[in-house]
């Protein structure tokens, strides 16, 4: 073995080092991006649930508005049915009292 040699040798060793030094660092590198990047999309699946949860209380809030505009209309509609039946029983009664009157008259003569 020649000093050339083992000189060589150590030379290789040292690329070897400086390389493994390299991939080490690139490793410390892509494992904090890593960290990061999954930092950043736990905060985004947050930001998202965020804004579902609150789109669906909006959601929520207009499906409960329109029941309760329904039940109103349907309310309203109840009571216009029952005065037009009042009505209708109102006229029916004129009508029997007329008819009754005129039965009468016309038995007197």
């Amino acid at each position: 073995v020649t000093v050339d040699a083992l000189t060589e040798k150590y030379a290789q060793i040292g690329m070897v080092e400086k390389v493994s030094e390299r991939a080490r660092a690139n490793n410390e590198l892509l494992f904090l991006a890593l960290k990061e990047l999954d930092a950043k999309s736990q905060q985004l699946a947050k930001e998202v649930y965020e804004k579902t949860r609150k789109n669906d209380e909006v959601v929520l809030m207009a499906m409960k508005d329109l029941d309760t505009k329904f039940e109103q209309s349907s309310d309203t509609q109840a009571n216009v049915m029952l005065r037009i039946a009042q009505q209708i029983d109102y006229v029916q009664n004129l009508v029997r009292e007329v008819s009754q009157t005129t039965s009468e008259l016309a038995d007197k003569k």
